[in-house]
């Protein structure tokens, strides 16, 4: 029989070990009594690498933004760095469901956390937004990407065909998913229901790339309008016009927002 191998403890191996765990039962099961059984090892020997659990909820995040997946070369497109991020950012989400939760709820911030932020924003000021254009930019982007993945999760109005259970089969079948889901009169909600019905057969991608885009686009269009004098920075009285029109046919009056 041949020897079995022992293969050291390392910071490396422990947060490999507790990401699979947080996988595979999400963060209420990760334990260090878990994480250490699974290890082989007593769990006392696992505070030499990671003093405490905090510090282990640190590193495993810290494991996962080094997946996020932003392309470094200036000389490609704003706009393209910018959704290959954004693409990168869903991707991991979807791969690791507790990514988002630990995102949100993280208490401390190491180098390694905020250096896509860094990123980020040098991409944004490197196509020509000022600071304070930047930093809301970057607001507004980690606020779709955030609130997509939460849509993707919730659906429309907090019903999707995933989670209806034994009521399923009506987002595909010939019954109305609308009035199924939801549970309202055709005749009263019928833009709503619409709305239901046009989530139960998106598909998802599609309509991620699309929210994207009005965001991507906005930014180029911004980039392409100058500020009025006296306008305060981050913002253009002409932009918000043009954007009215879009919308209304008409041009209203600056909001100043």
């Amino acid at each position: 029989m041949p020897p079995v191998t022992h293969v050291p403890l390392n910071r490396q191996r422990i947060l490999a070990a507790a990401l699979r765990l947080v996988d595979e039962q999400g963060l209420e099961g990760l334990s260090m009594r878990k994480l250490a059984a699974s290890l082989g090892v007593e769990a006392m020997s696992l505070y030499t690498y990671v003093p405490s659990k905090s510090a282990l909820l640190t590193g495993v995040l810290e494991v996962l933004v080094a997946e996020l997946d932003v392309p470094m070369d200036d000389r490609q497109p704003w706009v393209e760095r910018l959704r290959a991020g954004a693409r990168s950012f869903r991707q991991v989400a979807h791969k690791h469901p507790a990514f988002v939760r630990m995102l949100t709820t993280q208490q401390e911030y190491t180098e390694l956390l905020l250096y896509p932020t860094e990123l980020g924003l040098g991409i944004l000021r490197g196509a020509g937004l000022d600071p304070a254009q930047a930093a809301f930019a970057y607001q507004t982007l980690m606020g779709y990407l955030l609130g997509a993945l939460l849509q993707e999760e919730a659906g429309v109005v907090g019903v999707s065909c995933g989670r209806l259970g034994a009521r399923a089969a009506a987002c595909g079948g010939t019954a109305d998913p609308a009035a199924e889901m939801v549970g309202l009169p055709a005749d009263g909600f019928p833009l709503l229901l619409d709305a239901v019905r046009t989530h139960a057969a998106s598909d998802e991608d599609a309509a991620f790339e699309f929210g994207l885009d009005l965001i991507l686009v906005g930014l180029e269009r911004l980039l392409h309008v100058p500020a009025e004098p006296g306008t305060p920075a981050g913002q253009s009285h002409q932009w918000h016009q043009d954007v009215g029109t879009a919308h209304n046919g008409s041009s209203p009056q600056p909001t100043g927002v």
